[in-house]
């Protein structure tokens, strides 16, 4: 993941739904608009993994994604 062209974080995703916080500096982030950016080390279509006609290429589905502050323990 990277937030405005620097990286933030690499992480190893569990397969099934799940939560990853990823904690983003805020020296890293620019008045106004943000640029986020997600990458995968891989993707396939539904059709390719038995579990659907979709022919379109996917890596991750999103439920939910939360911006704002971390709290502090």
């Amino acid at each position: 993941m990277s937030v405005n062209g620097q990286p933030v974080a690499s992480i190893a995703l569990s397969g099934g739904y799940g939560t990853y916080d990823v904690p983003v500096s805020s020296h890293m982030l620019g008045r106004g608009l943000n640029r986020i950016e997600l990458r995968y080390g891989y993707a396939m279509s539904p059709r390719e993994a038995g579990i659907g006609e979709d022919d379109r290429i996917l890596a991750v589905r999103f439920d939910t994604l939360d911006f704002g502050p971390m709290p502090v323990d």
